[in-house]
């Protein structure tokens, strides 16, 4: 049945007697030789699936893409894992490692590694309000400020660098 360890081997093939009016039909025997199973999983393109996320967010589930059709996932132990010390902006590796289990591990034979996939982490867009001011004609340009909001992860203003503030009104004009 489905997820029972197979062994490799050899296995008895029985055919009992027949019969015919003009023919002996006499039992026979032979062998089912099993082999294990060849898998390259370089040769397959089996490899960790491309993720990303905008930063800030969740890690969305890593997994494999290509798993050939027909091979039992739970014959295998599968990890599929990224550096999550990192998590600024960027695009870092997913690595994938695929290993037989135990009571699985005569019915294959396993050669290359699975494909590394990427993991994109996107910039998350701040929301920038620039204050309005109002001034009597004459009067000195007001310090121009500005507010930002949407920062995630405990960061605050001090960790971006400002855009600088700048009018085309001059004084007298």
């Amino acid at each position: 049945k489905k997820g029972d360890p197979v062994k490799t081997g050899g296995y008895p093939i029985t055919l009992s007697a027949g019969s015919a009016s003009n023919y002996t039909v006499p039992a026979a025997t032979g062998t089912l030789t099993v082999t294990p199973r060849e898998i390259n999983w370089s040769t397959l393109g089996v490899k960790a699936a491309d993720k990303s996320k905008t930063y800030g967010q969740e890690d969305p589930a890593l997994t494999l893409e290509n798993w050939p059709a027909g091979l039992d996932k739970d014959h295998f132990n599968i990890s599929v894992t990224r550096d999550t010390t990192k998590e600024n902006a960027g695009q870092y590796p997913i690595t994938a490692t695929v290993t037989v289990k135990p009571e699985h591990a005569a019915n294959y034979n396993l050669a290359g590694k699975p494909g590394d996939g990427t993991f994109t982490i996107h910039k998350k867009a701040l929301t920038v309000k620039v204050t309005d001011h109002a001034l009597v004609y004459g009067a000195d340009v007001p310090s121009l400020t500005a507010t930002y909001s949407g920062f995630v992860n405990g960061d605050t203003v001090k960790d971006i660098t400002q855009g600088t503030l700048s009018t085309t009104y001059k004084k007298g004009d």
